[in-house]
């Protein structure tokens, strides 16, 4: 099994800085060394894409974010040696910016909000590997941007902080 904090540090080196890195690279946990991947292929560059770590799966989960000239609604999976385009029946609208997390309560990667290319979003959608599933919540945060969340598992909930609302107001 892949060491998870190594994973996670390549998603997101790669989401954040995707333009400027021609391969994954990583760090073995016994050194300092980095070491570059030369998967046969990989997710086009983008920004503000969001990502989680799947640990019952093993896999680091990529979605969205923008080219520079369009807001992406693609899903990734890298396995820590390999990329693979996965394109279900149905996934969320084009996004960037939004927020993602691991609930390993319930085996499941949490999406929640961003910017669309019309507007931004307060939807919930949840991947499980195979499906993304839009969830219908009795309450739910407002439209947001750019918000980090994580799942507390001693709370058993989703924490989601820090974000610009539809006014450019940090939340």
């Amino acid at each position: 099994m892949r060491t998870p904090w190594r994973v996670c540090l390549l998603i997101a080196l790669v989401a954040v800085a995707g333009a400027g890195l021609p391969a994954p690279a990583h760090a073995a946990t016994s050194a300092v060394n980095w070491e570059q991947e030369s998967p046969a292929s990989a997710p086009p560059a983008r920004t503000w894409a969001a990502s989680a770590y799947d640990a019952r799966r093993d896999r680091m989960v990529l979605f969205g974010g923008d080219n520079g000239t369009a807001t992406l609604g693609d899903t990734w999976e890298w396995d820590g040696s390999t990329w693979t385009h996965v394109a279900p029946a149905s996934s969320p609208p084009a996004t960037s910016g939004a927020a993602m997390a691991y609930d390993s309560a319930r085996g499941v990667s949490v999406l929640f909000g961003g910017s669309t290319p019309t507007n931004l979003s307060s939807d919930t959608w949840e991947w499980d590997g195979t499906t993304w599933t839009k969830r219908s919540l009795s309450t739910s945060p407002p439209p947001m941007v750019f918000a980090a969340m994580v799942y507390d598992s001693a709370r058993n909930r989703m924490v989601l902080f820090g974000a610009f609302n539809q006014f450019g107001l940090w939340l």
